[in-house]
């Protein structure tokens, strides 16, 4: 079965499996690198950080440590405050506010150190990360102050300490991280499985309810090498036989001996209780109480939307023409009978089929 079509399908849906999570730890590799310099202060800090290194600070960008702590000798209200607004959307009314942050200037060392804090005006200790001063920080603050007392202007530090839960980024990172890198680990343990024991491969296991693997897989491998006899569409192969219903990490098999009912299902999407747009499926439904939903942009039409219900019914025409006994179509007492009892819809196809092959 090493060339067959359902052992390339194996290998594809292998590949595939292996280039995603490969693709995923890569990605939380980057993700780590790239905040290398905020794990580093996430995990041991934050660090002390005495008046002398605070002034010799120019640029906190280049500080390996930057989540620090910062003792001053008096703090001073600058009277700033950062606002939260609650604003109606139609009519601009402002709802309310929330004070979310107060700006101090700590006095160290004869310099001001422009702190974005709580509620704690009167605090001179607060930890917090040394940022650069943002630009209308030192336009709507510190010039404003320096405009009203040149005896202050050139006093202020080039940063900014900037008070919040530093901590917070870092509980995402492990919160997103760590479940995605063991979902990475584990897929590719499932790739090495599945590789060095096909037989284990879902593919090969829904085979098993067809009969012997290897005969179902050689019966399917014949239909599909007669090209004459199939119909393609998108992403499904429709033979005699067998619908063929390849996914990006998987294959659908299903038997159209064992289909009971076919039928389109319509969505309609709404905005603003204003249809936007339909969606269609092919909902394939067999004798053992299984369902296969197909989207439409499965069968190519998810760039050529005038042509996505045009693949829907050619596709159901295919499957219906080859097991012409089904029911077709959608109906709500079918649906009824199929969530209540299943097997006066089998008998009413086994009658059906029995009827047509009486009259070939």
């Amino acid at each position: 079965m090493q060339t067959s079509v359902i052992a390339k399908h194996i290998q594809r849906s292998n590949r595939n499996l292996l280039a995603a999570n490969v693709c995923l730890l890569l990605s939380v590799v980057t993700v780590i690198l790239s905040n290398q310099r905020y794990l580093y202060n996430l995990f041991w800090g934050p660090f002390p950080m005495d008046s002398q290194a605070l002034l010799a600070t120019k640029d906190p960008e280049t500080n390996s440590k930057y989540f620090v702590t910062i003792r001053g000798e008096k703090s001073l209200d600058t009277n700033v405050q950062e606002l939260s607004k609650r604003v109606n959307k139609y009519t601009g009314e402002t709802k309310s506010e929330t004070v979310t942050a107060n700006y101090l200037a700590l006095l160290v060392n004869r310099r001001l150190l422009l702190v974005k804090a709580g509620d704690n005006k009167k605090a001179t200790e607060f930890t917090g990360s040394l940022v650069v001063i943002p630009e209308d920080a030192r336009t709507k603050i510190i010039s404003d102050i320096e405009s009203q007392n040149p005896r202050l202007r050139n006093v202020f530090l080039p940063v900014m300490l900037e008070v919040s839960d530093f901590r917070v980024w870092g509980y995402w990172l492990f919160g997103l991280g760590v479940p995605l890198t063991a979902l990475g680990i584990y897929n590719l343990f499932k790739v090495a499985h599945r590789t060095k024991n096909p037989d284990k491969h879902p593919i090969i296991q829904s085979l098993t309810r067809f009969g012997a693997t290897e005969a179902i897989a050689a019966q399917i491998d014949s239909e599909v090498q007669m090209e004459a006899n199939n119909s393609t569409i998108g992403s499904i192969v429709v033979t005699p036989s067998w619908l063929l219903r390849s996914s990006t990490f998987g294959l659908n098999i299903v038997n159209l001996n064992e289909v009971v009912w076919v039928y389109k299902k319509v969505t309609t999407h709404y905005k603003y209780f204003i249809p936007i747009r339909k969606a269609y499926d092919i909902v394939i439904c067999d004798r053992r109480g299984e369902t296969l939903h197909i989207a439409s942009y499965e069968l190519g039409g998810l760039l050529r939307i005038f042509s996505q219900e045009k693949n829907i019914n050619r596709s159901l025409e295919e499957i219906i023409r080859r097991i012409p006994w089904v029911f077709a179509g959608f109906d709500e007492n079918l649906m009824k009978l199929w969530t209540s009892d299943r097997s006066q819809i089998i008998e009413a196809v086994d009658e059906r089929q029995r009827q047509f092959m009486n009259q070939k």
